[in-house]
């Protein structure tokens, strides 16, 4: 059904043979939360188990899909998450859910906006992206409920010490709030890595890596 190319001694689909089994694999997923939700009650699925052709296919190639290192493996999971949340199995739900937040997670630490490649160690910064990224990451904020909304304000007395710290007391901020601080500036830092690392690292910091 598929083609596989040899790279590195090693064994590997072909990216169109991938793309064709993701989108497989969706297709199937997709059937059997249909045919779930379309009985009348959670005892007829039990019965009649009208999902089964099409989970059973969906689980032959669910190894493939899970070493594929990508966004829509990611949507792979996630459906399959949810079809174990239809038919009442909460223990799988959570460990599929899981899966896919450690699969974004990585793709997040790869996300990168110096995403041009123009030799091997000089990249094209895309400050586009840098400051789009920015601007959801303010849009979020402005959302916050006023008892989450923390001010975003440092401290210049205090840029020497740990105020970013988990373990630091921020005074008149409960623990969820602290969290949610946390997040905001390890996202931005994210963002804006190559002026961080720039000021970290080499002690320059250029005007494209500047905000």
């Amino acid at each position: 059904m598929w083609k596989s190319t040899k790279s590195n001694q090693s064994e590997r689909l072909e990216p169109t043979a991938i793309k064709f089994i993701t989108d497989l694999f969706l297709s199937l997923v997709t059937a059997a939360i249909g045919s779930v939700v379309q009985c009348r009650s959670f005892r007829e699925v039990q019965e009649t188990r009208p999902d089964t052709i099409y989970i059973e296919r969906a689980l032959s190639i669910l190894p493939v899909v899970n070493m594929e290192f990508s966004l829509r493996s990611v949507q792979c999971l996630v459906m399959l998450t949810i079809y174990y949340n239809c038919i009442m199995k909460p223990c799988q739900a959570h460990d599929y859910i899981l899966m896919a937040s450690f699969k974004a997670q990585g793709l997040f630490k790869w996300r990168c906006t110096t995403a041009i490649t123009i030799s091997h160690d000089k990249e094209v910064y895309a400050s586009v992206i840098a400051h789009e990224l920015a601007r959801q990451l303010d849009t979020w904020y402005d959302r916050l409920p006023e008892s989450l909304r923390f001010d975003r304000t440092i401290d210049q007395g205090a840029q020497n010490t740990a105020v970013l710290s988990p373990s630091s007391e921020i005074p008149g901020l409960t623990t969820a709030t602290k969290s949610l601080k946390m997040q905001y500036y390890l996202c931005l830092t994210g963002i804006f890595w190559p002026a961080v690392y720039s000021a970290v690292y080499v002690d320059n910091i250029g005007s494209e890596a500047s905000r």
